[in-house]
């Protein structure tokens, strides 16, 4: 199995909002039904953005965490 082909159980991602919206598209083919997605480094303003896409991507939050202006946001595939 090559690593374009593997299914991990946990993926972190702490970058900025944009390149997380451009991530969820695609993330989702390296998740099995238990994987943990961890998404952090969005900043509050930004957050509305993040939910959008994960809603439109098959997602569902799990946990979120907000502190000093910040967000980190743990998924799951629906």
């Amino acid at each position: 199995k090559g690593v374009k082909d593997a299914k991990y159980d946990v993926i972190t991602a702490n970058i900025v909002a944009d390149i997380i919206i451009r991530l969820l598209p695609d993330i989702g083919k390296f998740m099995h039904k238990d994987t943990v997605l961890v998404i952090s480094g969005i900043i509050d303003e930004r957050c509305a953005d993040v939910y959008k896409s994960i809603s439109e991507n098959s997602f569902v939050i799990t946990e979120e965490i907000h502190e000093n202006g910040w967000c980190a946001i743990s998924l799951k595939l629906q």
